[in-house]
């Protein structure tokens, strides 16, 4: 396996805060959230449905990344 396949899908929060977020679920993904709960593995068989998926996402980056920003507060002493 090539070094850089572990972090394929980007950071490990990835899995949960945009592969598994709820605004890619309702875009019908469900290849890429399995990402939040584990592992994924596609079979031979799934590719072209996988591709076709990836392709969807794609075309949604701009409200992916916008739907998986977090508000974040800094504490000052």
């Amino acid at each position: 396996m090539p070094d850089d396949v572990y972090q394929s899908g980007g950071f490990e929060s990835w899995r949960r805060t945009v592969w598994g977020s709820q605004f890619v679920r309702a875009l019908g993904a469900r290849f890429l959230p399995v990402l939040a709960e584990r592992d994924l593995a596609v079979e031979a068989g799934e590719v072209p449905e996988f591709l076709r998926e990836v392709a969807l996402l794609r075309a949604h980056l701009d409200a992916i990344a916008q739907g998986a920003k977090h508000p974040r507060t800094v504490d000052i002493w």
